[in-house]
C-alpha cells in the first residue's frame, strides 16, 4: 500500500513540475523549434544531413564536419510551434563522430558525400516529458528528464530520421551542450 502511494505521489509530482514549468515558458511568435534557457527563446535553424552509401545498398545518415551546432545549456527546454508536428513523434539522440569507411563489412565508396560525419549514437537516447503550452495551439514543450551531458545532439520530428529528412527538412535540428 505504501509503495503504491509513493509511486503515485512521484508520478503526480513529475506531472505537476512539467505543467508548472510549461506555464513559465513564453510562446514563440513564429513556427519552428526553439530552446529556452530560463530567460529567452532562441530559434534553432534546420539542419541539413547527408547520406553515405556503399555498393551493397547500405546507407548512413549523418551531419558533415562543417555542420553548425548551436551551443545550448545542459538544462535546456525545447519549445516547438508547428502545425504539422506530431506531439509524441519527437526524438532527441546523441551524435558521435564516425570516420566511416566500413559498414557491415562493406567499404563505402562515394564521391558525392562526406564520409566522415556525425551519426546517431544509439546509446545516447534522451528521455523527455512533453506538455502543451497553456493557451497556445500547436505549441509544445519538451523537457529532458535530466540535464544533458556535454556533446552534440540531434532533435527530429518523425518515426525515423529518414522519414523526417524526406518529409520536411524543417523537422531536423542539431545542437551542442556545453558545460
Amino acid at each position: 500500500m505504501h509503495r503504491k502511494l509513493f509511486v503515485s505521489a512521484a508520478v503526480v509530482c513529475l506531472m505537476l513540475s512539467v505543467l508548472a514549468t510549461a506555464a513559465d515558458v513564453p510562446a514563440p511568435d513564429f513556427m519552428g523549434l526553439y530552446t529556452y534557457d530560463g530567460s529567452q527563446l532562441t530559434k534553432l535553424d534546420r539542419a541539413f544531413s547527408t547520406t553515405a552509401d556503399n555498393s551493397a545498398g547500405k546507407s548512413v545518415v549523418g551531419f558533415p564536419a562543417n555542420t553548425n551546432f548551436p551551443l545550448v545549456q545542459p538544462d535546456v527546454v525545447f519549445v516547438a510551434y508547428h502545425e504539422k508536428i506530431e506531439l509524441l513523434e519527437a526524438n532527441i539522440i546523441g551524435l558521435t563522430w564516425e570516420g566511416i569507411k566500413m559498414l557491415d563489412g562493406q567499404e563505402f565508396k562515394s564521391e558525392n558525400y562526406e564520409l566522415n560525419m556525425y551519426v546517431r549514437d544509439g546509446e545516447k537516447i534522451v528521455r523527455f516529458n512533453v506538455a502543451p503550452l497553456e493557451g497556445q495551439n500547436f505549441t509544445y514543450k519538451y523537457v529532458p528528464e535530466k540535464p544533458l551531458a556535454p556533446g552534440k545532439y540531434l532533435f527530429y520530428f518523425g518515426r525515423s530520421l529518414k522519414d523526417a529528412r524526406v518529409a520536411d527538412q524543417d523537422k531536423v535540428f542539431v545542437f551542442e551542450i556545453v558545460k
